[in-house]
């Protein structure tokens, strides 16, 4: 392997080649140090390319135009049903990854077996995810975060309280138990509400949970999204604990 000093965009007739960037945790643990040069590097690459491109320790590797990698790592949430999506990062329960993600030659991705488009603010960090699948209805999600939200106890109480409505007939009490969210709607139902992203819930079977705010930050309402229902909002009955 070759330790190269940085990557830079190509503006000249450089040798080319093909490059997949990775990264992998303690890969050094298993290389040994055979060359290097002061100042240490930002890149390896292993020694058949670096040959086809005539590099060696601390060199200056240039990459063409679009393609250089982009982060996409995170949560996002569905802007139709607000359900979490989570890419390459530690999922509630299921360790880390999500679907595979591989940058096509038209820039977009391939998540899984669907198409999708990424937008990306001006600090580099993604805004919005399209998915494009065949059947032609477009999926928007909304960047969430880099990792998945962990409240403290404290955040997690001001959900508690009663929600429902004369329309529904039903109320829901949510209340903290042993450092959860738990939600019941009937006496000996009992539903833990796993953290997603800010203010929203997995909730199994149930589907997505989360809550909204009224203009002073204060938690006024619970909606649920599950299948075919994108939002029912319930609204709060008691103000519970704050």
């Amino acid at each position: 392997f070759c330790l190269l000093r940085s990557l830079s965009r190509r503006n000249d007739d450089a040798p080319r080649a093909i490059v997949t960037l990775m990264r992998r945790d303690s890969a050094l643990d298993h290389v040994e140090r055979i060359a290097e040069a002061p100042g240490g590097g930002d890149l390896w690459i292993d020694d058949i390319l670096a040959d086809q491109l005539d590099v060696g320790p601390d060199d200056l590797l240039v990459v063409g135009q679009g393609s250089l990698p982009f982060r996409v790592a995170g949560v996002y949430r569905s802007v139709r049903i607000h359900e979490p999506l989570y890419l390459g990062v530690s999922a509630p329960g299921r360790g880390r990854g999500g679907p595979s993600i591989r940058r096509l030659p038209d820039g977009s991705l391939m998540i899984g077996n669907t198409r999708a488009l990424v937008d990306f603010g001006p600090d580099g960090r993604p805004t919005r995810l399209r998915q494009l699948p065949a059947t032609g209805d477009t999926v928007e999600f909304l960047y969430a975060g880099p990792t998945v939200w962990s409240p403290a106890v404290t955040e997690l109480s001001a959900f508690a309280g009663e929600y429902g409505s004369p329309e529904l007939r039903a109320t829901w009490t949510a209340r903290v138990d042993s450092g959860r969210l738990v939600l019941s709607a009937r006496r000996g139902s009992r539903q833990v509400l796993t953290p997603a992203y800010r203010d929203a819930f997995s909730a199994g079977s149930m589907g997505t949970v989360w809550f909204s705010r009224d203009a002073r930050g204060r938690v006024d309402a619970m909606h649920v999204s599950a299948g075919r229902m994108w939002n029912m909002t319930i609204p709060r009955v008691t103000t519970g604990t704050r």
